[in-house]
């Protein structure tokens, strides 16, 4: 008996957003029910005439996706789905009742070509100065923190950064979904996602901080996590900026750069270790050395809306973003 194409019965659910899935410029496509589909192109939201014939075939597709990761789905004991496909497109779903008129589905598209530091720069972005800023930053091992809302641009920001890591540097990434894609020759990505790839033959999950702990021992040159989105992730950032590897980066939601260092002190103290506020108030001012705020602005596109540094456990802000145009607000640090 031939073995079951998984993919292939996933390309078959997905067959009424499929065109979208490919069609340039869409980076989102948002399913509301198996009727309401809508796609955002450039920022910009708008409702496609598509849709699954009954809300069975929408839940099928997304159990079918399910399926092809490892995961289980149901209304009963897993509503929720995180996942991703095997282009690297991330997947969450949440089936009814849940989603209470009926199954819903967001599925985030990479771009097509990836993104240089020239192409943000051409697309206003940020400026040549804060390009330079940037580029001094990561070559001078800084730890730096991308904070914004979702949809801002905070991994396509991390992924451009990582241009400027020296090509002999070997990177570890660590993710619990692998949302990255670092453009470099020696790169070893690592996922602590909820499927028969992220669990041990005991049956255990293995957690961010595992994946820390193993990186440590795999000889890198720089750790990159992915977002920091609880306790866990938090305290595992804090843990890699602590242990003699610099240049590490990451990202937070956040609605500034004071927020975002608010936000971290907050994540890392709840996930429990016994530590003090204070300690590690303490020990994220002293180790995270930029905080870089992005935003989706309207009617003009992703912007860097504020860069600062973290000086004597204060924000100092280099450049802000006046609704028109970046302002330098002070003169920033040269990291020679």
């Amino acid at each position: 008996m031939a073995a079951i194409d998984v993919w292939a019965l996933v390309d078959h659910y997905l067959a009424p957003i499929k065109p979208y899935l490919s069609m340039d410029g869409v980076t989102e496509i948002m399913v509301n029910g198996h009727d309401d589909v809508y796609i955002e192109v450039n920022g910009d939201k708008r409702k496609v005439d598509t849709r699954w014939a009954s809300s069975f075939e929408l839940r099928s597709c997304i159990e079918q996706v399910a399926n092809a990761l490892d995961q289980k789905v149901s209304p009963e004991m897993a509503p929720k789905l995180d996942a991703r496909l095997p282009d690297g497109a991330r997947v969450n779903a949440l089936l009814a009742p849940y989603a209470a008129r009926d199954h819903c589905m967001t599925i985030r598209l990479f771009p097509k070509v990836r993104l240089t530091p020239a192409d943000m720069l051409e697309s206003g972005t940020f400026s040549p100065e804060m390009l330079d800023f940037f580029q001094d930053a990561v070559e001078g091992e800084k730890n730096i923190l991308i904070s914004g809302s979702c949809g801002a641009g905070k991994t396509t920001l991390l992924n451009v950064l990582a241009n400027y890591i020296p090509d002999g540097e070997r990177i570890i990434t660590i993710e619990d979904t692998c949302e990255l894609q670092i453009d470099k020759p020696h790169v070893v990505t690592t996922e602590a996602a909820a499927h028969a790839y992220g669990v041990n033959s005991a049956g255990t999950m293995i957690s961010m901080a595992d994946l820390l702990k193993n990186a440590l021992r795999m000889n890198p040159d720089r750790i990159v996590l992915g977002e920091i989105r609880d306790a866990e992730s938090a305290d595992t950032f804090l843990k890699a900026i602590n242990t003699g590897h610099s240049g590490t980066m990451t990202t937070l939601h956040a609605n500034n750069t004071v927020d975002a260092l608010v936000r971290l002190d907050s994540l890392a103290t709840s996930a429990g270790q016994g530590r003090p506020f204070a300690a590690i108030q303490s020990e994220v001012r002293a180790n995270v050395n930029v905080v870089i705020q992005v935003k989706k602005v309207r009617n003009i596109g992703r912007r860097v809306v504020e860069v600062a540094e973290i000086d004597e456990g204060r924000c100092k802000t280099f450049w802000s973003w006046d609704g028109k145009q970046h302002v330098r607000v002070s003169a920033p640090s040269t990291f020679t």
